[in-house]
C-alpha cells in the first residue's frame, strides 16, 4: 500500500507538540493500520465501516491526555478499536432490530387496513353491540366499564357497589353471549 495513504488522522496530529512523538504516531499508523482494519473487519457487520472504526481508535489514541504515559500504544490501540467494534455491533443490532420491528409493524398496519378489512371491522363491531344489547343493563354496563373504559374488576364493584364476583360473573356472561351471537353469523 502507498505510504502516503496511510496517513492518521492529520488534523489531530496538530495537537502533538514533539516531532519525535508525531513521527511515533505516524509510524504506528502505517505499521499497524492493514492488520487493525483486519481485525475490525473481521468483528464487524457490516465490514463497511471498519475504516472508520481504524480512523476513530486513532483519533482517540492522540487525543488521550497522557498519551505519552501509555507503554505499549499497539495493546491501547487494539483495545479502542475492539470497544468501539463492540460499541458498533450493539448500535447495528439494536438499529437492525428497530427496522425489522417497524417494517413488521408497518406492513402489518397496511395489511389490516384495506378497505375490505375495515368493513368486516365495522361489521363485527356493529354485531357486537347488537349482541351487547341483549343483555341487561347492569351486564352491559359492567361490560362497557371493564371493555372500554378500561376498569379493573374491583374499580366497577365499589363504583356501582356490588361484590367483585358479580362482576366477573356479568363479565363472563357478555363474553360468553357475544362469542355465541357472532359465531352465529
Amino acid at each position: 500500500m502507498n505510504p502516503q495513504s496511510l496517513q492518521p488522522p492529520l488534523s489531530q496530529l496538530h495537537e502533538i507538540d514533539s516531532h519525535d512523538e508525531k513521527k511515533a504516531l505516524l509510524d504506528l499508523y502505517q505499521e499497524y493500520h492493514d492488520e487493525l482494519v483486519q481485525f475490525v473487519s473481521r468483528s464487524i457487520q457490516p465490514p463497511l465501516n471498519a475504516n472508520d472504526i481504524v480512523q476513530e481508535s486513532f483519533i482517540r489514541l492522540i487525543r488521550h491526555p497522557a498519551l505519552h504515559t501509555i507503554t505499549n500504544r499497539k495493546a491501547y490501540l487494539f483495545r479502542i478499536a475492539l470497544n468501539l467494534t463492540i460499541d458498533h455491533q450493539r448500535h447495528h443490532t439494536a438499529s437492525t432490530k428497530a427496522l425489522q420491528h417497524f417494517k413488521h409493524q408497518e406492513g402489518h398496519r397496511v395489511e389490516t387496513r384495506t378497505a375490505e378489512t375495515i368493513l368486516l371491522a365495522k361489521e363485527e363491531l356493529a354485531r357486537l353491540l347488537q349482541a351487547l344489547t341483549e343483555l341487561s343493563p347492569q351486564c352491559q354496563r359492567i361490560f362497557y366499564l371493564n371493555r372500554f373504559a378500561g376498569l379493573k374488576h374491583r374499580e366497577i364493584a365499589e363504583q356501582l357497589h356490588i361484590s367483585t364476583r358479580t362482576v366477573e360473573e356479568n363479565i363472563k356472561r357478555a363474553l360468553i353471549h357475544s362469542h355465541r351471537r357472532l359465531s352465529q353469523l
